[in-house]
């Protein structure tokens, strides 16, 4: 599915203007934002980056970005003079933008303009819609598209599509039913399987919640793997062909397992996938249609979206907006087609 989407939005995708900021090349947008006499700096360390992805508020819809993505991370300081390495060094200390712009082939399709510093001004705000707004026009005799605020439309929610009886459903009627739908946001495995994925950001998202998940659930992981080893053991002591070599290993794993420091991560003898299974990353599916964002204004030809935040501007290209939402509907409708399925099993013999 998400092979065809991607496909289809490319062809779409470069018809478009071709020098605007959203659906601006990658090579134009940093030659513009990084002169050398009085540009942005741009984040490029592994470190950096997972940083300024765990500051965005919409990280988790990166773990479903179609391949051929790119993130990239800027800043650029409040005035007209030249952002270096050494104005990033004190996070806490920034005057000026962060700026997340994600490229797919090579293309721009989503900015966010954060200001770090001093609050975003009423101005700012404005100057940023009125350069976007303009960025859009194909002649510069056209008028451009307007920013208007948003007409929402609520989504239908998905009908149950099991194979049930009819007093199931007349019972799953007389249920409140729940209109805020949650869904664990799963990387699709045409993205894993990408040639770039290991240094993509979804990666990088997945390893450090794997990590804090490890981290956070370290007491309860390692009374699984203590409650495994007394298995062992015991097995191990009823079986006449236990070693002293078994024993022995068995020993040193414990120790090693007891001996790990509080900062350390000790996943308890899970693998790395039995992880990424155990982990959940929620996120709400908007009650609007069409949208994986949400969002507060869009140009009257619908082209670009903007969301509002209390500290800078995300713009978004619609199609790839709708795209987003077309996976998180998917991954939602799969999840809740295998919980609706596990009912029969978690029920089984009552």
């Amino acid at each position: 599915m998400i092979l065809r989407l991607t496909a289809l939005f490319a062809a779409l995708f470069f018809a478009y203007a071709a020098h605007a900021r959203i659906g601006e090349s990658r090579s134009s947008f940093e030659n513009r934002l990084m002169s050398k006499s009085d540009g942005g700096y741009q984040y490029e360390n592994k470190e950096d980056r997972l940083r300024e992805i765990f500051e965005l508020p919409y990280r988790n819809l990166m773990l479903i970005f179609p391949k051929d993505t790119q993130n990239n991370f800027y800043f650029k300081k409040a005035d007209m003079s030249l952002a270096t390495k050494s104005d990033v060094v004190r996070q806490n200390e920034l005057n000026g933008w962060e700026v997340h712009v994600c490229f797919f082939k090579e293309t721009s399709v989503m900015e966010f303009y954060r200001r770090r510093g001093a609050k975003i001004t009423p101005e700012e705000i404005a100057g940023l819609l009125e350069t976007m707004q303009n960025s859009m026009k194909k002649k510069d005799d056209e008028k451009p598209a307007e920013w208007q605020r948003r007409t929402p439309k609520k989504a239908d929610l998905p009908k149950l599509k099991l194979d049930v009886s009819e007093n199931f459903l007349k019972a799953v009627a007389l249920l409140p039913r729940v209109n805020t739908r949650m869904v664990n946001m799963k990387v699709p495995d045409a993205i894993k399987n990408s040639i770039n994925f290991d240094s993509s950001s979804a990666n990088l998202i997945l390893i450090e919640e794997k990590r804090r998940f490890a981290l956070k659930n370290k007491d309860k992981i390692a009374a699984e793997q203590a409650a495994e080893e007394a298995k062992r053991k015991e097995n191990a002591k009823n079986r006449k062909s236990s070693t002293v070599r078994e024993r022995s290993a068995a020993l040193a794993k414990a120790k090693e397992s007891s001996d790990a420091k509080d900062e350390d991560v000790s996943y308890g003898g899970l693998s790395d996938s039995d992880l990424e299974n155990r982990l959940m990353i929620l996120q709400k599916i908007p009650d609007d249609e069409a949208t994986a964002l949400g969002y507060t204004l869009n140009l009257s030809d619908d082209s670009i979206r903007a969301l509002l935040y209390p500290d800078g501007v995300l713009f978004i290209d619609s199609r790839f907006d709708r795209m987003l939402r077309e996976e998180m509907e998917r991954l939602w409708e799969k999840q809740e087609t295998e919980r609706q399925k596990a009912h029969k099993e978690s029920l089984y013999r009552f």
